[in-house]
């Protein structure tokens, strides 16, 4: 995401990821460790910023993308490519709203 041209953070996007990070990750020392990772990943520090990373973002699946170009951010990577992992559906909430409509 950052490396599109038109890329603009938001602030929503930001606070959801720290709240994120907070909720799944313990270790406060831990959490500000992946804060500043992310600031690598930002400014396409050390493997991010390679070549063959640059070209193939937008190309690769994110968390095949992350398996390749993190390495040297071992606990970073596990959490990332655990958080793209997470599948996200509304089924459960479309079984409250089909329960709902029975009552009416």
């Amino acid at each position: 995401m950052y490396y599109c041209p038109g890329f603009k953070a938001d602030l929503e996007v930001k606070q959801g990821l720290m709240e994120c990070i907070t909720r799944m990750v313990e270790d406060e020392d831990e959490q500000i460790l992946f804060d500043v990772q992310i600031d690598d990943f930002k400014k396409r520090a050390k493997s991010f910023g390679c070549p063959v990373a640059t070209r193939s973002i937008n190309l690769k699946i994110p968390s095949d993308w992350w398996e390749s170009y993190s390495d040297e951010y071992p606990k970073f990577q596990n959490f990332v490519i655990h958080v793209l992992s997470l599948t996200c559906n509304s089924s459960g909430y479309e079984r409250n709203w089909s329960s709902f409509k029975m009552v009416s």
